[in-house]
């Protein structure tokens, strides 16, 4: 259904009560998998269920919050209640100084905005991309344009940025369009580090994986290179440890740099939940943090621990738990690991759902199957039709997006060029300047099948003298070539912030 402008700033809201004990606020609360995939939560340090198995996704709390979702209606829940529900919530995140980035539904695409611990939309959905607030700011992007914004949603740094990641400690991971290489940034926007890695993943325990020229290495959220780039490739750091790899070698390093683990595996995995999946011996194993083999290598083919299980190989296929012990025996001939509480299991012919107790949830009636992904949805094929199904089986249809081979160009170029052409265009209104108004205004219009611009309106204004300047701008744009599907013209929304800023005065020298 056609997301409508009024609804586009509203999340549906449901309150659904727990039935649980008050007190469960104040207990160390965990997910659990449960029969037929639903998730309930346990008491980390008693092992005792707290809340019934009942949800199809569960996310472990994080600042007070845990993610939840029944059926696809997802929700946002305390320890002692559901918060916030929606049907369109697609992709939710963490809670982070009081705001989480959600991804919905927005006419004819799906977008990312802020929703507060209310359920009401803190800042409106209109981001390709969003991560969660750190340091009081957040990247976010618009088409291949990354900003920090603060959590009213002002621009606070533009600086052109190709990607962007969330800061840790005091710097932020960016990559610079213009040198197209990625350096660090302080909560001002000031460069720290310059622009000389060639690729960068994501601070994880205060540590960052750069690579400079062929070679990996690593840099610490203070700014310093804590190892330097002399691995072929590196995982991102977990339980203080990171793979890396040395003469197609790999061992492990801990947060100073030190070789901890031997480089002497042919194949090894990252460390997750404090065990590694290694091949040694032309068999694959599991070792600890310490690098001892506490599951000797034995099987075939393994994986990572999922829902409290990995799946692993010995002629045919089945699951272990940490400790090595055999839960669901070697009886399948193919199978995946355990995704949102179900497994796909195939006979050699046909494939099926099984959940941690090894309960058919699913028949095996599938010509093929997929994992279950972020939404509950697991993609299946049967009799020559390719579809989604829910965890109870049921057909699920999914919302067809409009999907444009060409996207509209603004003089020849993207929507970065038309960015630029509005903030040479701006007037800052007197009255506004006067009063040190300033902020970020959100618009969104269409760009029309002839190539007009229309439809402007304001999303999050700031002021009604500095909105007005937003849609006057905007609305004097010259004519856009169109976006395309195939060699047909089509309509296509658009999303822009304009950043109003009052420049301070510099002294007279």
């Amino acid at each position: 259904m056609k997301a409508t402008p009024s609804s586009v700033f509203k999340v549906c809201f449901s309150t659904l009560f727990v039935l649980t004990m008050l007190t469960a606020n104040a207990q160390p609360l965990e997910p659990v998998p449960g029969p037929k995939g639903l998730y309930g939560y346990k008491n980390s340090q008693t092992g005792e269920l707290v809340i019934p198995f009942q949800y199809d996704i569960a996310y472990p709390f994080t600042n007070g919050f845990a993610y939840v979702a029944i059926d696809s209606i997802g929700s946002y829940m305390d320890k002692t209640g559901l918060i916030v529900a929606s049907g369109s919530v697609y992709a939710p995140s963490i809670f982070s100084q009081g705001l989480a980035a959600i991804r919905t539904a927005v006419d004819d695409d799906y977008k990312y905005g802020y929703v507060d611990t209310t359920g009401a939309w803190a800042i409106p959905p209109i981001f390709d991309t969003a991560y969660p607030f750190s340091r009081g700011l957040a990247a976010v992007s618009i088409h291949d344009r990354f900003y920090y914004i603060n959590t009213e949603g002002n621009i606070v740094i533009d600086l052109d940025f190709i990607e962007a990641y969330p800061f840790s400690g005091e710097l932020a991971l960016v990559k610079s369009r213009e040198k197209s290489l990625w350096g660090c940034i302080d909560t001002t926007g000031k460069l720290i580090i310059n622009y000389r890695y060639n690729a960068a993943g994501h601070f994880s325990e205060g540590m960052a994986p750069v690579q400079w020229g062929e070679f990996w290495g690593f840099i610490s959220d203070k700014g310093l290179q804590t190892v330097s780039c002399q691995y072929e490739t590196v995982s991102t750091m977990r339980n203080n440890r990171a793979l890396v790899v040395y003469n197609n070698l790999g061992g492990y390093i801990d947060r100073n740099g030190i070789l901890v683990i031997p480089a002497e595996y042919i194949r090894a995995s990252p460390f997750i939940n404090g065990l590694a999946c290694v091949y040694k011996d032309r068999r694959w194993g599991y070792i600890d943090t310490l690098g001892k083999m506490v599951i000797k290598p034995q099987f075939e083919s393994a994986n990572f621990f999922s829902d409290g299980l990995a799946c692993v190989r010995k002629g045919r296929y089945g699951y272990i738990d940490p400790t090595g012990k055999v839960v669901i025996k070697y009886r399948y001939r193919d199978a995946l690991n355990f995704s949102q509480g179900l497994a796909r299991v195939g006979n050699g012919r046909t494939y099926g759902f099984i959940d941690v107790q090894e309960n058919l949830v699913i028949p095996m009636e599938y010509d093929d199957a997929g994992r279950f992904d972020h939404r509950g949805l697991a993609q299946v094929t049967k009799n020559g039709q390719t579809y989604y199904i829910n965890k109870r089986g049921q057909a699920v249809k999914t919302r067809d997006l409009l999907h444009i081979d060409e996207k509209p160009k603004f003089q020849g170029r993207d929507q970065n060029t038309f960015s630029d052409w509005v903030k040479n265009q701006i007037k800052y209104p007197p009255d506004a300047e006067k009063i040190g108004i300033q902020g970020t205004v959100y618009l969104t219009f269409c760009i029309d099948t002839d190539g007009s611009l229309i439809d402007v309106q304001v999303l999050q204004g700031v002021h009604p003298d500095i909105d007005r300047e937003a849609i006057r701008v905007v609305s004097s744009s010259p004519k856009w070539t169109p976006g395309k599907k195939g060699d047909k013209p089509v309509k296509k929304r658009c999303y822009l912030p304009i950043h109003f800023h009052l420049r301070v005065p510099q002294p007279v020298r």
